[in-house]
Order: structure tokens, then sequence, then C-alpha cells
């Protein structure tokens, strides 16, 4: 499963989007980042590249536990960030 996403890291800026360490614009939003408002959703979304990568560390590490049942809702979770087939 290879990521066709912009590399990371990504960081909230400008209380107005999410930008990649190479300053492209990864995502913006309507209404301006707050502490207790839409910050959440864009920290969450900043950590988007290292929470995948996490997630097939993970993978790799249940596969070798064997644990089949859990492996396929890994496998769906990457292939929906993705934009693979699981």
């Amino acid at each position: 499963m290879s990521a066709t996403h912009t590399p990371g890291p990504w960081h909230v800026q400008h209380g107005v989007g999410v930008y990649a360490a190479t300053g492209d614009l990864v995502a913006s939003v309507h209404t301006p980042i707050t502490v207790d408002g839409n910050s959440k959703d864009a920290r969450l979304i900043a950590a988007a590249p290292e929470l995948l990568e996490a997630l097939k560390d993970c993978r790799r590490a249940l596969e070798l536990a064997e644990a089949s049942g859990e492996l396929a809702v890994v496998d769906a979770a990457i292939a929906k960030a993705t934009g693979e087939q699981a």
C-alpha cells in the first residue's frame, strides 16, 4: 500500500488551514480555527500522515501476531485513507 498524499509533517497555520512542511496548503476551513472549535478538527487533519504511518506499523505487528480479524479492520482503514482497495 503506497501513499499518494502530500508528505507530512503537516501543521495548523494562519488560523484557517493545514499546511505541509513544503508550505503547500493541504486543507482549509471556512471559519477561523479557534482554540475551542475547529482547532480539534485541524489538529486531527494535521496528524493524518503520522496516524497513517502508525496504523501501518500496527498492521505489521498484527500480521506477526496472526490476528486476522483485526487485520481486516486495519486494512479497511488504510484503504480508506489511501483510496485503495482493501
